[in-house]
């Protein structure tokens, strides 16, 4: 659970197309839209860049050559749980909207693609992002101090510890307890203590 994302409203996006007018097309698109955009020739490619840098949203085509967006799906949903991922296929047939939707993506575009039904899910996408990524926030996140919460240390604890033991570093955790805390708060009241924190 991370929720130092900084600038919500912009999202970085991978693209994952084996057809490169379509690639730069989705570029084209996302980037007018303001959103950082990177592109990738198919699922192997997308899965290397997503090794290498965090993204929030991967719009993917199904057919493609190595790996399939139907795989790269089920990879993106088992190992980057935060990323959404939109499907792009000419083969409405082949696959429909509820099989997508159960391979974890968030939502499913038919080639052609229409501009106005893309950037339309684009913006779906991006709000229910920032709306999980605010309720994430206010549940592991102290309302006065800003600080992480306890349920944010239970959550977190153990993969910052293995991530530590991983990479060779250090974990430490500071607790901090101030004494007679109340003896305060009854003398100048609950809003200068909070002040005070």
């Amino acid at each position: 659970m991370n929720v130092d994302k900084g600038n919500r409203a912009q999202q970085s996006v991978l693209s994952v197309d084996d057809d490169g007018e379509l690639r730069a097309l989705l570029h084209e698109l996302i980037s007018q839209m303001g959103h950082a955009s990177v592109t990738a020739a198919d699922g192997v490619d997308a899965l290397e860049k997503l090794e290498e840098k965090q993204f929030d949203i991967v719009i993917t085509d199904i057919n493609m050559p190595r790996l399939n967006g139907v795989e790269l799906i089920k990879r993106i949903a088992s190992d980057f749980s935060n990323t959404d991922v939109i499907a792009i296929t000419g083969y409405q047939m082949k696959y429909n909207y509820t099989d997508i939707i159960a391979l974890g993506a968030s939502d499913f575009i038919s080639k052609p693609i229409n501009i106005d039904e893309f950037e339309a899910k684009i913006r779906r996408v991006v709000r229910e992002r920032n709306m999980r990524f605010e309720l994430t926030r206010l549940s592991c996140c102290d309302a006065l101090t800003g600080l992480y919460n306890r349920r944010y240390l239970d959550e977190n604890l153990k993969s910052e510890a293995m991530r530590a033991s991983r990479q060779h570093y250090d974990l430490y955790l500071l607790l901090i307890d101030i004494d007679n805390f109340k003896i305060y708060n009854d003398k100048y009241g609950h809003q200068q203590g909070d002040r005070l924190l």
